[in-house]
């Protein structure tokens, strides 16, 4: 929220960005960008609830002219102060919540259904106050009818700093022993599928390594992920327990050799476009992915992944195939620059939100 559309709105003349969320390392920003975290709270606690009330008093401190929300929780609120003193609404759709409620182990089994269909009548039913639906994937506008024809795509791609777009880097050149996995850990993203992985490479390779850096914010997988990575020196755990700042990521992958994606295979996730394969491919970065015909379509043109179930095929094979693969062959500067949130993205935003507050 900070990074990609916080930092565009904040180029508006006269505009003040108050960004209001879970509480993170606080990053050096503009002086009309402000910061302001809620209280953390576990997933299943009183606390999600009070952190809306929380919420409802950071809006009338605030006064925003627009809101733009990123979770259906915060809709109902965000309406009332709507209603009440004329803002508008952006509606910044990440994921199919529903479908990421009910197709995924994150929320208890016996609750999965109820909360799933009570976030999505809760999506149609404040469709009318919402001004503008901002999708993350371009499926998106097909499989949630809810948005109808109020809608701005606007992709998860890789925002980054100057010193990048100047001299792009390149991974090409680094060890391919040297594996990665960023960002969200989670059992569906292949947490444990990654750890076997390089349990079997380091059989092969005693030089194999991997890092693990990310946020896991379900506390059962995150004493798991401790216990599957002890007394394993060949496996670097980055945060966990914790938000990870983006740049600490980001030189991670500048470092890596492979990154790995080994998603399993769901109705949740088939569709989407993990904001790591942009990051990755945007530094050359080779990858290994679970096969997904949706993902092959986009990563294929750039040559830039191997497509494996990397729990399930023969280890030899895989690591032969990182080996002699020609990542990223034909694949030029401008190609890569279709990957990245300034050229694309940032403008559409700017734009959008200009007609909508009236600025010309």
């Amino acid at each position: 929220m900070y990074a990609k559309i916080g930092l565009s709105l904040a180029a508006l003349p006269n505009a003040h960005i108050h960004v209001i969320g879970y509480p993170a390392p606080r990053p050096d920003a503009p002086a009309t960008l402000f910061f302001h975290p809620l209280p953390a709270f576990k997933r299943l606690s009183w606390g999600r609830l009070k952190a809306q009330w929380n919420y409802a008093k950071k809006l009338l401190q605030v006064r925003p002219d627009l809101i733009i929300i990123n979770t259906p929780e915060y809709q109902l609120v965000t309406i009332a102060y709507k209603i009440i003193f004329g803002a508008k609404m952006y509606y910044d759709v990440l994921e199919n919540y529903q479908m990421n409620i009910t197709q995924t182990n994150v929320w208890p089994r016996g609750i999965r259904t109820i909360l799933g269909q009570s976030v999505r009548l809760l999506e149609w039913g404040t469709r009318l106050f919402t001004d503008q639906y901002l999708l993350a994937e371009r499926h998106y506008q097909n499989e949630l009818p809810f948005v109808q024809n109020k809608f701005t795509i606007l992709e998860n791609k890789y925002k980054p700093e100057q010193t990048f777009l100047e001299n792009p880097p390149s991974c090409l050149n680094n060890p391919r022993n040297r594996f990665l996995l960023s960002g969200t850990l989670a059992e569906h993203y292949g947490l444990f599928d990654a750890i076997t992985f390089a349990e079997r490479a380091y059989a092969l390779d005693p030089d194999t390594r991997l890092t693990i850096i990310g946020y896991c914010a379900q506390e059962s997988v995150w004493q798991r992920l401790q216990a599957a990575v002890a007394q394993k020196p060949y496996i670097r755990l980055i945060g966990g327990d914790r938000p990870v700042p983006h740049d600490q990521i980001v030189a991670e992958i500048r470092h890596a050799g492979v990154g790995l994606l080994p998603y399993h295979r769901s109705p949740a996730v088939d569709y989407s476009f993990p904001t790591k394969l942009f990051e990755y491919m945007a530094h050359r970065l080779p990858v290994l992915m679970t096969p997904n015909p949706y993902w092959e379509t986009i990563a294929q043109p750039y040559q830039s992944a191997i497509f494996s179930n990397i729990s399930k095929d023969e280890i030899s094979n895989i690591i032969s195939n990182i080996k002699v693969f020609s990542f990223y062959k034909s694949t030029e500067e401008h190609d890569l620059a279709k990957l990245l949130w300034q050229n694309s993205e940032h403008h559409t935003l700017v734009a959008l939100v200009k007609r909508t507050l009236g600025i010309f």
